[in-house]
């Protein structure tokens, strides 16, 4: 491995980045998709840093910050030596007015507020000491998890008097960090330019290059396509992209290509069910498809050694992770029993269960975000036949996908995500009620209420592992995989880093 460029070294040129997805709106108080995330993990600082390795809150923009004993309060004392792409300085006044905003959105806009920020906050600024005070409503434990989130960047003044569609147009950021977006065209292309200047890097153990990024600009092209993706790569007219299948790892490796698999913190890929869907509404036929899926056998039969089976709702490597694998085992004997307790004894031809004349059909949907999705929907389909069920798997296009999964009908539907605080995304998940329980589950929403709530770490830890073993005894989620994101760099790609899976671009230079 080379040596990294020296402080103050010139920056090597351009990077060519194939993002495997198109990217969704860019309206700060949006933003969810990964793709949007990895664009502004790269172009907006954040008051908090949240350390891959550690998984601990460190200063950032903020150079310290401290939370009352009772949770209730947040000060953040800002750095001086910032200052945004348009050369405008980092105020406490500046902070202050990006925390409303994600607060309360701008309703004469049409800009919602954030999804999962607390309510009914107030913000005070002292430009004087250079300060920023949070005072909660009531406790709310993910909070830093949200000021440290990729989406949570800070943005100049100037931003704000924007139109809500000039906001989701990324080259109108002005934010702080070591790029700044300045060109997108829409399911085409978005390039990074190197700020000069950067000089406020998070002072961490993790992050190796405190000043400028060393690349000149990151040029990201949106390439839906796995084989026009890999084959832009091999023809050398790509230095970096995500997403290849599993089985091409080991050939692209032996030819020389870096394979980098990173692991995300967060929530586990999964199906949930909806309730309102037919025969699911019966725990026992939850819990019997729960224990008919041997993680491990599609893992060794369809992905390589970057990826893993769950053991539990979360990754290994998230905030709150719990062993779980006991609750989720396979066992398909118990699976056989449960729905035979619940009635479906019967077979039809097809060897699925029927009872009063019905088949057991669950229904779902290829899910569009995962390229490996198709070939593992169908190794969890014959698995639940060997069981007697009959899993309809249909599929839909990128456009279509988001409206088909919203039927009350479909049954199960993938879930997880790349939050950076998985508690805080099952915590949404259960107050948007994706279960379909309409408010019938009091002692979910309590555990909720319990986890969100905690003013200790111990405290949350204990609510937290509660949270997620009642989730899963009741079957509400089924856990299939960690999640991995792969990327594969040409040989002479050096300094790309994992920032929770999202690829850092700051320390990244070329040798060629």
């Amino acid at each position: 491995m080379l040596p990294p460029p020296g402080r103050g070294a010139r920056p090597r040129g351009n990077l060519v980045y194939l993002e495997a997805e198109n990217w969704c709106t860019f309206s700060p108080n949006l933003i969810g998709c990964w793709q949007n995330n990895s664009v502004a993990n790269n172009a907006l600082d954040r008051l908090v840093y949240e350390n891959p390795d550690t998984l601990e809150y460190e200063p950032w923009l903020a150079k310290s910050f401290s939370v009352s004993k009772d949770g209730l309060t947040y000060t953040f004392e800002l750095r001086s030596d910032v200052k945004f792409s348009d050369g405008t300085p980092l105020t406490a006044d500046v902070v202050k007015q990006n925390l409303v905003y994600r607060d309360q959105g701008d309703s004469a806009k049409g800009i919602p507020r954030k999804a999962g920020w607390p309510e009914g906050a107030t913000y005070t600024a002292d430009d004087a000491t250079n300060t920023v005070t949070v005072k909660l409503k009531e406790p709310y434990a993910p909070f830093l998890s949200l000021v440290a989130n990729f989406a949570s960047g800070i943005l100049a003044p100037k931003f704000f008097t924007l139109t809500a569609d000039q906001q989701a147009d990324p080259s109108n950021w002005i934010g702080t960090g070591p790029f700044h977006v300045t060109q997108y065209v829409a399911n085409e292309k978005l390039v990074l330019t190197r700020t000069k200047g950067y000089a406020w890097a998070p002072r961490s153990s993790y992050v190796k290059n405190q000043g400028e990024a060393y690349l000149d600009t990151v040029t990201e092209l949106s390439v839906p396509e796995d084989a026009v993706r890999l084959g832009t790569l091999e023809s050398g007219q790509a230095d970096v992209l995500r997403y290849v299948q599993p089985s091409e790892e080991s050939r692209l490796a032996s030819k020389g290509y870096q394979v980098l698999a990173f692991r995300t913190p967060s929530f586990s890929p999964s199906w949930y069910f909806q309730l309102t869907a037919p025969y699911v509404d019966d725990i026992r036929v939850r819990r019997a498809i729960l224990h008919a899926i041997d993680r491990q056998k599609i893992v060794d039969q369809l992905y390589s050694s970057s990826w893993n089976a769950s053991t539990g709702l979360f990754n290994k490597v998230a905030r709150g992770y719990t062993d779980q694998s006991k609750l989720i085992a396979y066992e398909p004997d118990t699976s056989d029993k449960l729905l035979d307790e619940a009635g479906w004894t019967s077979r039809n031809a097809d060897g699925y269960r029927t009872k009063d004349g019905k088949e057991l059909t669950i229904s779902t949907y290829v899910d569009v975000y995962d390229h490996t999705a198709k070939a593992k929907y169908q190794a969890v389909q014959q698995q639940l036949k060997q069981i007697g069920v009959h899993l309809d798997v249909k599929q839909v296009d990128y456009s279509t996908y988001p409206t088909a999964i919203t039927d009350p009908s479909v049954g199960l539907i993938r879930g997880g995500g790349s939050n950076n605080e998985p508690g805080l995304a099952l915590a949404q998940n259960v107050w948007a009620d994706v279960f379909k329980l309409d408010g019938s589950d009091k002692k979910l929403v309590e555990l909720t209420t319990a986890e969100t709530q905690a003013t200790t770490d111990a405290a949350r830890t204990k609510a937290l592992d509660a949270l997620q073993d009642y989730v899963v005894e009741q079957a509400y989620y089924v856990p299939i995989l960690e999640d991995t994101q792969t990327f594969v760099a040409q040989s002479y790609v050096h300094g790309v880093v994992s920032s929770r899976a999202l690829p850092s671009f700051a320390s990244a230079w070329l040798s060629k």
